[in-house]
């Protein structure tokens, strides 16, 4: 699960357009200031943690199928 506070829902935060009583608005700096506050303020919310199990087995999968094909090909770029 995904959790955006720029996308609509629980913690939606949008940046203050200029108004009569502030004509300046909110600085980029400011509304990145209160984006970071909201998310502060209910951080389990926005992260989540899983507990992932990862066997050898996974890992041989891993350096087979990814981490040695990668290898050989950096192996052959750098003969070239």
């Amino acid at each position: 699960m995904c959790r955006r506070p720029l996308s609509g829902g629980k913690g939606t935060i949008k940046q203050h357009q200029p108004t009569k009583s502030n004509p300046a608005g909110e600085t980029s700096e400011e509304f990145y200031e209160r984006l970071a506050g909201v998310i502060r303020e209910d951080q389990p919310y926005y992260f989540m943690r899983w507990t992932v199990d990862v066997t050898k087995n996974d890992v041989a999968r891993f350096e087979m199928e990814c981490l040695q094909p990668i290898l050989q090909e950096l192996c052959e770029c750098m003969r070239e």
